[in-house]
């Protein structure tokens, strides 16, 4: 990683670099392990801030950078090239186009987590008032910063109003109850004529249920996913191939239908 140039001499290195923030991990020989974010990024190039960086890194060191975006991990061996009072400077023994695409991978999924994800009747995500049996809704989509749901006010629901606060819980199949907490943001007439839609801002969230919400968001963008290659995969399987007797299509169907269905 090169210095920083004078202010009148153009760039010397061979790689933009850019701002990105990210939780990273430096090991090195000895056992010794250096925790700090990531403050500017290039293809071969990472600045590693710290709190107080350590004054027995020399420069050369080698070792092992760690990146934790999201519910992405990825390794790269390194060495240190600069020591400040900031933290590091690193340099990546690595392709560029290995950690290009890791930082694509999780700015995509930082999208996805911000963005958000719809949920399916398929995906049996319910909405419930803790300590409430009996009243629920139904999760219609969520983010990491707001989820929307639909209730029927005939089941037991005091109906909201923007600005209520809210204590919910999230419930999963086979997964402990996410407890939520936020304000009410809008409530309005759902499709069904029964029921009614809310939107609801997160707020107060503690660390440990915002990385919940994360994983949750990025479980159903890979069942999409997964929903997708499945479709494609079995329409390939059923199209194409002009030598296969007729007689092995539905055979052919049910062992597609058999691989790529759903697992108990």
């Amino acid at each position: 990683m090169d210095a920083t140039p004078p202010a009148n001499s153009p760039s010397r290195r061979r790689h933009e670099r850019v701002w990105f923030k990210c939780q990273a991990t430096l090991h090195l020989p000895g056992g010794k392990t250096l925790w700090g974010m990531t403050r500017d990024v290039s293809l071969r190039g990472i600045f590693l801030a710290m709190a107080a960086p350590p004054s027995d890194v020399a420069n050369g060191a080698t070792g092992t950078l760690r990146l934790t975006v999201n519910t992405l991990q990825k390794e790269f061996p390194c060495r240190v090239v600069h020591v400040s009072d900031q933290g590091l400077g690193i340099e990546l023994n690595d392709q560029g186009e290995n950690f290009g695409a890791a930082l694509t991978a999780s700015l995509l999924q930082e999208t996805q987590v911000r963005l958000g994800a719809d949920v399916a009747y398929t995906d049996f995500i319910r909405v419930a008032k803790p300590g409430s049996s009996g009243i629920e809704g139904r999760l219609n989509k969520i983010s990491i910063s707001h989820m929307e749901f639909t209730f029927a006010p005939a089941s037991g629901w005091n109906e909201p109003k923007a600005g209520d606060e809210l204590r919910l819980e999230i419930i999963q199949p086979r997964m402990d109850p996410l407890p939520v907490s936020g304000v009410v943001r809008t409530v309005h007439k759902a499709e069904k004529p029964a029921e009614k839609s809310c939107a609801l801002l997160f707020t107060n969230l503690p660390d440990r249920t915002t990385e919940a919400l994360k994983k949750l968001v990025q479980s159903l963008h890979d069942q999409r996913l997964r929903n997708m290659v499945t479709q494609r995969t079995t329409a390939i399987g059923l199209n194409q191939g002009g030598d296969m007797p007729r007689w092995t299509r539905p055979d052919l169907r049910q062992n597609l239908e058999r691989f790529y269905g759903p697992r108990s």
